[in-house]
């Protein structure tokens, strides 16, 4: 994971996937990953799983954002300590949930992407 004390501008940031997700915390930290579903991950885990797991927030077909089970092969990715993360939605998705994030733990996330 690439993590920078200051922003740069998108077409200096280093070279990834043809999609993207960037996103930068109140801090200032920089977490950009060479996909969108890592970075989710990524931030996620910067929040906090077990805050994060609080919220109750549901992935498509009610399925729970955080479980400690992986409840589908397909669906689900791991995270640390055991945890695994919904991750099967669009981009546009994943932003809105970053998002929601921001607001229900008090901070503003700035978000960058790429969708081609």
């Amino acid at each position: 994971m690439e993590e920078y004390n200051e922003c740069f501008e998108p077409h200096s940031w280093p070279a990834i996937g043809s999609k993207f997700i960037a996103i930068i915390t109140p801090q200032g930290r920089l977490i950009l990953e060479s996909k969108p579903y890592l970075s989710l991950i990524r931030l996620i885990e910067y929040i906090g799983i077990e805050t994060v797991s609080s919220f109750d927030l549901k992935g498509k077909d009610e399925m729970p954002l955080v479980s400690k089970t992986r409840l589908t092969l397909r669906d689900y990715q791991p995270a640390s300590n055991g945890w695994f993360i919904y991750t099967t939605m669009n981009t546009k998705d994943k932003i809105k949930l970053i998002e929601k994030l921001g607001s229900l733990t008090g901070q503003q996330f700035i978000c960058a992407t790429k969708l081609a």
